[in-house]
């Protein structure tokens, strides 16, 4: 996008009456942490509004929406220790994040847009941990079972799983990749819908179509 259109993105999200669960308006820098888990809950929130896009502004009040501008470097600035800010976030993050950071010069001053990209394979982790954004709040995913399903569910409702019947089609038809990561989410699934840890290694074997043996 150019300027034009960024300076348009940002104040269409401004002119919201209120923070969105898939937006987040800062002032100023947060710790490099804090935007690792605001990128996983800010995407894990749109799969659960059905949105593409998720955002995080630097420069923009929280209450007021004005612009106050800031002085965050996202393409200077260190994650922990030493590495560059968007490769720690990118190792980070799992599965690997689709996001885009953006310097806008807004007429009312300097803004800061990070455009986070909704997963389409499985809910987004930082440091191992999901993260869901409700209202205005930052919560870790698994607090929420009943949401943390509905996104399974929305992720497992893709087009090229629901397309029309190929007759005499078989398992060796699929593409590797696509039905390595149904099974993972599949596995999850049903991990989380039984509480026996004592069974949970054997539907993980049954799930990847292998049979659990007993030491």
């Amino acid at each position: 996008m150019d300027q034009s259109d960024l300076i348009a993105l940002v104040d269409r999200l401004r002119a919201e009456g209120r923070e969105a669960s898939t937006v987040e308006f800062k002032s100023g820098w947060d710790l490099p942490r804090d935007i690792g888990e605001y990128l996983s809950a800010l995407a894990n929130a749109a799969v659960l509004e059905r949105h593409d896009h998720a955002y995080l502004v630097w420069g923009v009040n929280d209450k007021t929406h004005g612009v106050t501008g800031t002085t965050f470097k996202p393409f200077t600035a260190k994650g922990d220790g030493a590495q560059p800010l968007i490769m720690w976030l990118t190792q980070a993050t799992s599965p690997r994040p689709d996001f885009e950071f953006h310097e806008v010069q807004h007429p009312q001053g300097p803004v800061v847009v990070l455009d986070i990209k909704a997963p389409r394979t499985a809910p987004l982790a930082f440091a191992g941990v999901r993260y869901i954004r409700i209202d205005s709040h930052k919560t870790k995913l698994s607090d929420h079972p009943d949401k943390e399903l509905r996104i399974w569910d929305f992720l497992g409702q893709k087009s090229d799983w629901s397309g029309e019947i190929v007759p005499d089609a078989t398992v060796a038809d699929l593409d590797p990749e696509a039905l390595d990561a149904a099974r993972k989410r599949f596995t999850e699934y049903l991990l989380k819908a039984e509480p026996d840890t004592s069974r949970h290694e054997h539907i993980r074997a049954d799930a990847q179509g292998t049979t659990a043996t007993n030491g």
